[in-house]
């Protein structure tokens, strides 16, 4: 090995409290340390602090605040031309400190979760992603998309910046053939940009998966159920209102009839006052001698998500990546889809029939869905963990694959990889 090795960046949205973006961080670490050395890889994330106790790894911030005075005085906020050339200054300052940042750099992975779905009506996260891969570029690097989620984008300022975007990557794959559709629907080119699953399916699971000659045995099943915040996802409080009412139906209709429920969730700064306010309600609807059946579990953590999970028969989960931790345990599940990736993640593994819409929850479809998968547990099982198997078999082939771009090169060589902006995707 060399006396000095170039770093590797692995850039996302991690750091700020959704343990599904962490176990996805936590994975591709994990899998990049199997061919590189662990301490060549540093996160450009969206909160930096903290990073090297959780993960282990170096971290820098995707974006530092803008310098300046806000305001001129009380009431008065900035023209238009000064706050547009604030803005241009901003962004100038920015892209110098990525490429100081990624000055020692061999490659950038854009490493999972959603960074290419058009969610938040926001553009400063694809401005902040365009940024750095051009600086990647600028500085050499070798650039590659890994089972991202994407699409699908409003037209306008967002296609464009995410055509821009991966037009200059020299790697591209997503996570599902829904990804990869939303962004040939947008006028990307996607020849050469492969489908790979998500990276959270490398991750080891807790227990064995459940074995196929597990026998009904007339115990009552366990049944965790994730509470996700919805407040985004509605256009008012009576909406938000209509969705709590019947996830705590659910919840009562299913301790009634014998389940033992635990209310999970997925995203620590957004999901734990929902899912405290669930319990209550389902407590409040319940007599005394049933209220023990349903309790909350506070976890901070993915890796305390996924023991939690673990102990289950059943997962009944609207989060993306709770419904993936579940799979990885060997438990069928039950998709409470917002967005189209869950729908097709449930297809994937057969449990399609048993998908349902979040703010359309109804007690009587999720009992019988609940009932279905308990029933007929082991033979779901099987199903799971063969394609589990071959998801970590995909997985692997590809973190192969791309610790090829993280090998160190020549300062003449990548001088003049950093001219080249048509890499093979």
């Amino acid at each position: 090995m060399r006396s000095h090795e170039a770093r590797v960046a692995l850039y996302g949205n991690f750091g700020i409290g959704n343990l599904g973006n962490e176990c996805t961080l936590a994975a591709a670490i994990q899998g990049f340390s199997r061919h590189i050395e662990r301490g060549r890889l540093f996160g450009i994330v969206a909160d930096a602090a903290g990073l090297s106790a959780v993960h282990g790894i170096e971290g820098v911030a995707i974006d530092q605040a803008e310098t300046g005075p806000e305001t001129q005085e009380a009431g008065h906020t900035r023209p238009f031309a000064g706050r547009v050339f604030r803005r241009l200054a901003h962004e100038w300052r920015e892209l110098r400190r990525a490429r100081m940042t990624l000055r020692d750099t061999s490659a950038l992975f854009v490493v999972g979760t959603g960074l290419l779905e058009d969610d938040t009506g926001a553009l400063g996260w694809f401005i902040a992603l365009f940024r750095w891969i051009l600086a990647a570029r600028l500085s050499g690097c070798q650039v590659g998309f890994v089972s991202v989620g994407a699409g699908p984008l409003r037209p306008g300022l967002p296609t464009l910046l995410v055509r821009a975007t991966l037009k200059l990557a020299h790697y591209v794959s997503y996570r599902d053939e829904t990804g990869r559709n939303s962004m040939k629907m947008a006028g990307v080119n996607v020849e050469g940009h492969g489908v790979v699953p998500d990276l959270a399916f490398s991750l080891p699971s807790v227990e064995p998966l459940v074995d196929a000659s597990d026998s009904l045995d007339g115990r009552a099943p366990r049944v965790a159920i994730g509470a996700m915040e919805v407040e985004e996802l509605v256009s008012s409080p009576g909406e938000r209102e209509d969705c709590m009412q019947r996830m705590a139906e659910c919840v009562v209709a299913l301790v009634r009839g014998g389940a033992i429920l635990t209310i999970v969730y997925g995203d620590v700064k957004h999901d734990h006052l929902f899912a405290e306010e669930l319990l209550g309600r389902c407590h409040e609807r319940l007599d005394a001698g049933c209220r023990g059946a349903v309790t909350f579990k506070h976890t901070l953590g993915w890796e305390d998500l996924v023991a939690e999970l673990a102990r289950q028969d059943v997962v009944v989960a609207a989060r993306y990546h709770n419904q993936i931790l579940a799979l990885l345990q060997g438990k069928p599940m039950v998709a409470l889809a917002y967005h189209p990736k869950s729908l097709d993640l449930a297809a994937q593994f057969g449990l399609e029939q048993c998908a349902e819409h979040l703010l359309a929850i109804d007690h009587e479809r999720l009992t019988r869905h609940i009932r279905e998968l308990w029933e007929n547990r082991a033979p779901f099982a099987v199903n799971i963990r063969d394609r589990v198997a071959c998801a970590k078999t995909d997985l692997s082939g590809q973190f192969h694959k791309l610790a090829g771009y993280c090998e160190e090169s020549g300062a003449q060589e990548r001088a003049a990889r950093s001219h080249t902006f048509g890499g093979k995707q």
